[in-house]
C-alpha cells in the first residue's frame, strides 16, 4: 500500500485500494476547509492523496510526527513553568502573561473558523447564484442589499455594477461603518491614497521580515503566485511569493523555506509553514521583485533576515 500510495494515481488508489481510499474521502469531507481561508478552492481527496505522498517522499511517518509535536509542547510548556518561577512575576503580571498566550492563541484558531465559515458560505452563494442567473464568482461580488432586493423582491440584477466591484473595489472604515467603492470612485480613492515613497531594490542583497516559523535553509529561488506556475518548483527550493494561497499548497510542501512580500504571523503562508514544520518570513515587501528565479537565497528564520548569495547568471 504504501509504495502504491508514493507512486500510484487517484484512480488507482481508489480501483485496489478501496479501504484507504474510504478513509481519505472521509478525511476530506471533514478538513476540505482547512486551506480554503477566502476563496478556496476547498481540498479534494487528490489533494490529500499528494499530502501522504509528500509525506512518504520525505519518510516521515505520521504517528512519529504527532509525538514529536506533544514533545515539543510538553518542552514549552515546562520552558514557560522554568521562565515564570526565575522571573517571579506578581498576580497581576502573571493574568497579563496568560492572557497573551491565550490572544496569541486565539488568532490561528479564529483564522481556522473564518476558513470554515467561508467554506460553508460556498454552498449558500452557489444556491443564490442559481436562483438568481448569474455565476458563483459573481454571486460573491453582488452587494448585499442588491442581493437582498432581487431574492426578495425580484428585481433585476445591475450585473454592470456586480462586475465593477469584481473588477476593482476598495473597503474602508469611516467612523462606526465600512464604506465600499467600486468603478470611478474607486479609482479615485486609490490615486489620492498617499504613497510611501518607494525604495530600489536592485541591488539589494539582504530584506527583513517577521519569523512565521524557526529555521533556516539555503537553495534556490522560485517565484510562485499562481497555481500555473507550480510546476518550475522542486525539493529543496526557496519558495517566493506575493502571498501564498491554498492553490499553491502543493508547491509550499516542496518547499526548504517560505518567503513572502505580505502577511503577518497569522497569514496563510504563517499558518502552512508552522504546519508543515518549514521555515518561513513573511512581511519582506520587496522580496518578489529584489530576486529572480535561480538566484541563491539564505533564509535565516530566526531572526528574519532573507540573504542574496548568488544571483542567476544572465
Amino acid at each position: 500500500l504504501l509504495e502504491d500510495v508514493k507512486q500510484r494515481n487517484i484512480e488507482y488508489i481508489e480501483k485496489h485500494h478501496k479501504k484507504f481510499f474510504a478513509a481519505l474521502q472521509c478525511h476530506t469531507r471533514k478538513h476540505a476547509w482547512v486551506y480554503y481561508v477566502y476563496a478556496g478552492p476547498a481540498f479534494t481527496v487528490k489533494n490529500y492523496l499528494e499530502f501522504a505522498k509528500d509525506y512518504l517522499k520525505k519518510g516521515i511517518r505520521p504517528e512519529k510526527e504527532l509525538q514529536r509535536m506533544k514533545d515539543k509542547e510538553k518542552l514549552i510548556q515546562a520552558q514557560k513553568r522554568k521562565i515564570i518561577k526565575e522571573l517571579k512575576p506578581n498576580n497581576f503580571e502573571l493574568f497579563i502573561l496568560n492572557l497573551a498566550g491565550k490572544m496569541v492563541w486565539s488568532k490561528p484558531r479564529r483564522k481556522d473558523y473564518q476558513s470554515k465559515s467561508y467554506y460553508h458560505s460556498e454552498k449558500l452563494f452557489k444556491e443564490i447564484a442559481r436562483r438568481l442567473y448569474i455565476s458563483f464568482d459573481q454571486a460573491r461580488f453582488t452587494p448585499i442589499d442588491m442581493m437582498r432586493q432581487a431574492l426578495l423582491e425580484k428585481r433585476p440584477l445591475d450585473i454592470n455594477i456586480i462586475n465593477s466591484y469584481r473588477k476593482f473595489h476598495i473597503c474602508y472604515p469611516s467612523g462606526t461603518q465600512t464604506k465600499v467603492l467600486e468603478g470611478a470612485q474607486a479609482q479615485e480613492f486609490f490615486k489620492g491614497v498617499k504613497k510611501g515613497k518607494t525604495t530600489s531594490v536592485s541591488k539589494r542583497r539582504e530584506f527583513s521580515g517577521d519569523c512565521a516559523c524557526l529555521g533556516k535553509a539555503r537553495g534556490k529561488v522560485k517565484i510562485i503566485n499562481t497555481p500555473n506556475q507550480m510546476d518550475k518548483m522542486e525539493y529543496g527550493d526557496i519558495l517566493v511569493s506575493c502571498a501564498t494561497t491554498p492553490a499553491i499548497v502543493p508547491a509550499m510542501k516542496k518547499a526548504a523555506a517560505i518567503l513572502t512580500d505580505e502577511g503577518g504571523l497569522t497569514c496563510h503562508a504563517s499558518i502552512v509553514s508552522r504546519e508543515l514544520n518549514i521555515p518561513c518570513v513573511v512581511g519582506l515587501k520587496t522580496i518578489t521583485s529584489g530576486v529572480k528565479d535561480g538566484d541563491l537565497v539564505e533564509v535565516d528564520a530566526e531572526k528574519g533576515v532573507v540573504k542574496l548569495i548568488k544571483k542567476l547568471s544572465k
